[in-house]
């Protein structure tokens, strides 16, 4: 047996880069990326949650623990597509369904 250095250096002298070709998107199943891609804006246009539950400051639950929670107000709802501006404080949350805008001074979104 040969050791994973010895190993390394045999693959790494044995292999060459792939070239590279251009072709359209719909023919490009199971193929790999040759360079980045970057859209030219960024889409959602605003941070937004994955997933229905409470928006909090997460510093808000440090410590927290099934012996000792931590209770925070509900001051709101944001709801998808309804534009808002809302905000919380600390010791606040505002529940939120998936997709909605992430309210300024939150940090996390709890399920």
């Amino acid at each position: 047996m040969i050791s994973y250095e010895e190993a390394l250096n045999k693959v790494m002298k044995n292999i060459k880069p792939l070239n590279s070709e251009e072709l359209d998107i719909s023919e490009a199943i199971f193929r790999y990326l040759f360079n980045d891609i970057y859209s030219p804006s960024d889409m959602p246009r605003f941070d937004n949650s994955s997933m229905d539950g409470y928006a909090i400051k997460s510093s808000d639950t440090i410590g927290a623990n099934k012996r000792s929670p931590v209770v925070l107000r509900v001051v709101g709802v944001v709801k998808t597509g309804v534009k808002n501006n809302k905000m919380i404080k600390s010791g606040e949350a505002l529940r939120i369904s998936t997709g909605g805008r992430i309210p300024e001074g939150a940090d996390a979104v709890v399920m």
